[in-house]
């Protein structure tokens, strides 16, 4: 396996600095996370006076379109001289755009499991990959480089936001907090839209298709452990029944987790249109780590929220291996207390 430099936020800085023709990537199944992310580093090397597009591999969400205008569904890398990916962990999380993993300069990443592919700034201590580009961002005005700008701050705000649950999940820390202040600052000096607008719309507004997705998963949740277990199967003739693509499902595995008493949620997703592909998003709101049970099934993320990508033909069994795993991570955290 190729060895890839580790970066340090300067030296990933002195890189943005010099980008000129730049393509930036998401990930499938985008969040506000690398959409604003994404945004951002747009943003920042057409200030610096770059070209840059930013590219997602999929549809977005209707409730995070607001961050992805603009963006590019099919780029030809051959047209880019830079290309630079955006919380991304592994290689499958680039989807059909894997295929440019070669090529890939840079990957700006904070999870603490993955496969680095490319030269890499990875900080498993930040709350969320708009920290680590707030850090360039913030390095930037602080060689002169750029004065602050209100739509970099948007985005960047947006991303944090977005993965610390609005400042509520247990990634979120002093320096989390800190940031927020800088970029808030910036958004309402310059007026509409400014927080409270950003944060409605990333955690106080939800479409009809998605309140009916809720319900449905409200009605679907299966205990296990005592209760402090909750696992959900959302099959694909629940997706088609629902007209549901991919990606109304991202609030589903919150809905799971909201129940009193839960402290594992999982749900099991099934491909409407690869009926073999199965996508599992856990959580967890103890010290259970989530992550190593998504390792071994060919997935990760972080100690508190991770995820996999299995195949299979039967999904019974699928969800039967998936319910087994992460209930024997939770028996055996309670046995070690």
């Amino acid at each position: 396996m190729k060895d890839f430099a580790r970066l340090d936020v300067q030296t990933a800085t002195d890189f943005i600095a010099g980008c000129r023709k730049t393509l930036v990537l998401c990930h499938t199944n985008p969040d506000g996370d690398t959409l604003g992310s994404a945004g951002a580093l747009k943003r920042i090397i057409e200030l610096l006076g770059g070209e840059c597009d930013a590219a997602v591999p999929c549809d977005v969400p209707e409730s995070l379109s607001f961050l992805a205008e603009g963006m590019i569904r099919d780029p030809d890398p051959d047209a880019y001289r830079e290309i630079v990916a955006v919380d991304v962990a592994s290689p499958n999380q680039l989807a059909g755009f894997s295929k440019m993993k070669d090529k890939i300069d840079l990957m700006i990443d904070h999870h603490s499991s993955g496969q680095p592919f490319a030269d890499n700034l990875i900080k498993t201590d930040a709350a969320a990959a708009g920290s680590i580009i707030f850090e360039i961002y913030e390095e930037l005005k602080a060689r002169g480089a750029l004065a602050p700008d209100a739509d970099v701050a948007r985005y960047l705000f947006a991303a944090i936001s977005s993965d610390t649950g609005s400042f509520k999940y247990s990634n979120t820390t002093p320096y989390t907090f800190m940031a927020a202040a800088v970029l808030s600052s910036e958004i309402n000096a310059a007026g509409s839209p400014d927080t409270a607008d950003i944060s409605r719309l990333l955690h106080d507004t939800v479409t009809e298709k998605e309140m009916a997705i809720n319900a449905e998963v409200t009605k679907k949740i299966k205990l296990y452990n005592d209760g402090a277990f909750a696992f959900c199967f959302i099959s694909a003739e629940d997706a088609a029944r629902l007209d549901a693509a991919d990606g109304d499902f991202g609030g589903a595995i919150d809905v799971v987790r909201s129940l009193k008493g839960v402290e594992v949620a999982v749900t099991v997703r099934q491909n409407r249109k690869a009926p073999g592909t199965f996508k599992i998003s856990s959580r967890s709101v103890t010290d259970i780590d989530v992550s190593k049970v998504c390792v071994s099934f060919g997935g990760g993320g972080h100690v508190r929220a991770a995820g996999a990508t299995v195949t299979g033909k039967d999904p019974e069994k699928v969800c039967e291996q998936v319910v087994a795993a992460f209930s024997r991570a939770v028996t055996e955290y309670h046995e070690k207390r």
